[in-house]
């Protein structure tokens, strides 16, 4: 609102200007791989603005052109939604941008307070940025995400299910002071939907043309919720009857800097030791010498497949695992996956059918 008057709608992907209550326009963002308004045109295509960044996010004034037209006098106040969508303060010329949780000051750059999840990435400043990498990651919202049980309808039958939900609160005690039933997630989560029929075909690769696989989902910034990426997982190990699997549950997914001393790197350690399926750690009863106890597993990683995507023995003895597999083009969507985590912890949803 401007002096008591609607002057701009924002929708995804652009906004409508208004005079006098008027549309006035209609115009639309141009945006870069990390969501960053680069160009604004208008319905006939004319540009009006253009922003050039920093990898921070400070806008390099001199080869951009903030206004509406460039021909006319500064006018910032046109559209101020720039580095990742997010809006511009220029107030006092400190150029923060709000972030939803927080302000983030682009020149120093820094936040203008703590990290509420600091105690999940202890190797960097809890006022950083992106872990000091703001090319390849991007912090949407500064916020965190619950979930809840729900239900859906699969074949005319209303089966169980596991909603993934964005939220301003940042922790459970806020969830529950203000009445939302769920459970307080955090600020990355993956969430694995499998089923206990999850099987290899004769292949043994996770993505063969009988194998019967999971789908994991990540979740990090606010788009997420309608839309996340997706990818190829197994969660029931690579020989269940010698090994068993972890039971469903919220679990917490620590970064751990050494890949240990297998050909496959193993960086995301789910916090245990970790309950079994029925109770029951196949590689107990199967004389596995790491076996850890009767019920439970330890030493658990989510982490790739081999690069083939091979998923059979000895791949995993219990570990969750995502497709690595790599491409004629020598791309994989592990590398995807990596690098949307980062180095950083996350929370592991799980849940079969």
């Amino acid at each position: 609102m401007r002096n008591g008057h609607l002057g701009m709608y924002r929708f995804e992907g652009g906004y409508v200007s208004f005079s006098n209550d008027t549309i006035d326009g209609w115009h639309y963002y141009i945006q870069d791989y990390m969501g960053n308004n680069r160009m604004v045109v208008n319905s006939d295509s004319t540009i009006e603005q253009v922003t050039h960044y920093y990898p921070y996010g400070g806008v390099i004034g001199d080869i951009s052109t903030l206004l509406s037209d460039v021909t006319k006098g500064n006018n910032e106040n046109l559209q101020k939604y720039k580095f990742e969508g997010k809006e511009l303060d220029r107030t006092f010329g400190l150029d923060n941008y709000d972030i939803h949780a927080r302000q983030y000051f682009a020149m120093a750059p820094m936040w203008d307070r703590i990290d509420p999840l600091a105690e999940n990435t202890p190797q960097f400043s809890p006022y950083s940025y992106c872990g000091g990498n703001p090319i390849n990651f991007g912090d949407y919202n500064g916020m965190d995400w619950y979930g809840y049980k729900d239900s859906i309808e699969i074949n005319g039958v209303m089966t169980e299910t596991y909603s993934i939900r964005y939220t301003e609160y940042t922790s459970q005690e806020e969830l529950d002071k203000n009445n939302i039933s769920g459970d307080y997630l955090g600020k990355r989560v993956v969430s694995i939907m499998g089923s206990y029929n999850e099987v290899l075909d004769d292949s043994k690769m996770i993505d063969g043309e009988k194998t019967i696989h999971a789908t994991a989902r990540v979740y990090i910034n606010p788009e997420d919720e309608t839309t996340p990426t997706e990818y190829i997982a197994f969660t029931m190990s690579s020989d269940y009857n010698k090994y068993g699997a972890i039971k469903d549950g919220n679990y917490n997914v620590t970064y751990r800097e050494s890949p240990g001393g297998g050909e496959i790197p193993k960086h995301y350690e789910i916090e245990g030791p970790v309950d079994c399926i029925d109770d029951r750690n196949n590689s107990w009863y199967n004389g596995e010498k790491d076996a850890y106890s009767p019920t439970q597993k330890n030493n658990v990683f989510v982490h790739r497949t081999n690069t083939s995507g091979y998923a059979g023995d000895p791949v995993s003895k219990g570990c969750i695992l995502i497709n690595g597999k790599v491409d004629h083009n020598g791309k994989s969507k592990w590398t995807n996956f990596e690098n949307q985590i980062g180095n950083n912890g996350f929370k592991l949803v799980l849940r079969r059918r």
